[in-house]
């Protein structure tokens, strides 16, 4: 008995740690000016803007990786972000959801025999932000956002 209770514990915690811990994961900010600031709506906290990797392939390597200010924060649905910078004088925002790995979730299933994807489900930790990518170009120019697939297609332009 007590090796299945050990088992179980660290089932949970190594598979729904992440997220029970506030597990977070980034949104690239596209084309965004070098003084871009961002601040969650919701929570009022200003997140700090780091460099982050946008792929525009799914192999990543040197030359397709592309590096761009973006910023990391747990995914919930509706989360208003304030995006704004000094230099062209300007504050806009931008609703960010939530979009489930399904994938990820079957092939675990397959693997852990429904174990672990059971305790992602009950953690939140299937949950990644979407969209990854925020055209701050065209938010900034009052544009609509260009798709994320030509996002990606420059971001595979730009890579090399």
């Amino acid at each position: 008995m007590k090796k299945l209770f050990a088992i179980a514990f660290l089932a949970t915690f190594l598979t729904g740690c992440g997220t029970m811990l506030g597990m977070k994961t980034p949104v690239a900010l596209i084309g965004g000016p070098d003084d871009v600031a961002v601040k969650n709506v919701s929570t009022g906290k200003v997140l700090k803007v780091k460099n982050v990797v946008a792929t525009g392939t799914t192999s990543r390597n040197s030359e397709t990786d592309y590096l761009a200010p973006g910023v990391w924060f747990k995914p919930k649905k509706g989360t208003i972000l304030e995006i704004s910078s000094k230099s062209l004088n300007q504050t806009k925002t931008f609703e960010v959801g939530t979009k489930t790995e399904y994938l990820g979730l079957i092939l675990e299933g397959v693997f852990t025999f429904g174990t672990f994807t059971l305790i992602d489900i009950i953690t939140g930790a299937t949950k990644k932000n979407n969209p990854k990518l925020i055209d701050c170009e065209s938010l900034f120019s009052d544009k609509p956002q260009r798709s994320q697939r030509e996002l990606k297609e420059y971001i595979f332009t730009h890579s090399h």
